[in-house]
């Protein structure tokens, strides 16, 4: 391939990372198409030289060239045959470096050229594979990074999902011991309201308050050792006088069960079965007939549901 001055000037490449520096490539450029451009010169001058000693040799060889002065040709043409061969020996020698001096011009410049078209093309492929291996680790990285955070997000759903299953067994758990202690105060609540429907059924007399705890028995053996205790004549003595006693009190005792309706909420409660409301549908539990024993604490209503959750 041949080229000229002004193709070597006018030749670009494209621009790459970390290539060579583009300002000294520029300048190389500028002096290969210079020196391109002086071996062709000198070439030409040197073809023209040979042109003009071919010519002088044919003129001088034909006898173009005789004396003015009108002199004998035999003179003329011994000195035409003695200086013909040395001129064109010398114009084959100067033909023959000129064009060799031009072919070294162009293929050295040629060979500059494809160097550096090498160099930059394979510049070029050296930043388009550190480009693609950027680009693949930048992707296996952000998978990576995905992956990751995927997993993340799975764990700490499955944290939440058992948390929030564990609650559920805990509140289930707690319902079941919940339903059996409300079977067990209905009962309870039961023998209450027998022991006191017996009581106002038969009269009044010696009334035992229900047991409607387990609080309740401690206060009971208490009560049974205290009465041990006592002298045989003095609790005659005290029976007599607690008789009345006790009669105003139980008498005043039924007057506020009768009057309040408690005894009957009571019997209606104990006679409900486990799995039905007993509670009347227009009571609340922030109303005061939320609970028939809030306001009796000396009918001894315990509530351990209420302690074991404290």
């Amino acid at each position: 391939m041949s080229l000229s001055p002004q193709q070597i000037r006018t030749a670009t490449f494209k621009q790459a990372k970390r290539g060579y520096d583009q300002a000294e490539v520029e300048s190389f450029i500028a002096e290969a198409a210079d020196a391109l451009e002086a071996a062709q010169n000198e070439s030409t001058a040197m073809e023209a030289r040979a042109r003009a000693a071919v010519a002088r040799l044919q003129e001088l060889s034909q006898g173009g060239a005789l004396p003015s002065d009108g002199s004998s040709v035999a003179g003329a043409e011994p000195f035409a045959r003695a200086v013909a061969p040395d001129e064109a020996e010398t114009i084959s020698r100067t033909l023959l470096l000129a064009q060799r001096t031009a072919d070294t011009a162009i293929a050295e410049a040629q060979a500059e050229a494809d160097r550096i078209r090498a160099a930059a093309q394979q510049e070029a492929d050296s930043v388009s594979s550190v480009a693609a291996e950027e680009r693949a680790r930048l992707i296996d990285a952000a998978r990576v990074d995905a992956r990751k955070a995927s997993e993340s997000a799975r764990v700490h759903a499955e944290g939440e999902v058992q948390a929030l299953l564990a609650r559920r067994d805990f509140l289930e758990s707690d319902v079941d011991h919940l339903e059996q202690h409300l079977v067990v105060q209905r009962d309870r609540i039961r023998e209450a309201a027998a022991e006191l429907q017996a009581v106002v059924e038969g009269g009044l007399g010696d009334m035992r308050r229900p047991l409607l705890s387990a609080a309740d028995e401690g206060d009971e053996v208490d009560e049974v050792d205290e009465v041990d205790e006592v002298d045989e004549v003095d609790e005659l003595d005290e029976l007599d006088d607690a008789d009345d006693v006790d009669e105003g009190h139980d008498e005043r005792a039924l007057d506020d069960l009768d009057g309040s309706g408690e005894l009957d909420e009571i019997t209606r409660v104990a006679a409900a079965e486990p799995g039905d409301d007993a509670r009347p549908a227009d009571v609340t539990p922030s109303s005061g007939a939320s609970s028939l024993f809030e306001d009796h604490p000396e009918l001894g209503i315990a509530r351990p549901w209420e302690d074991e959750r404290r």
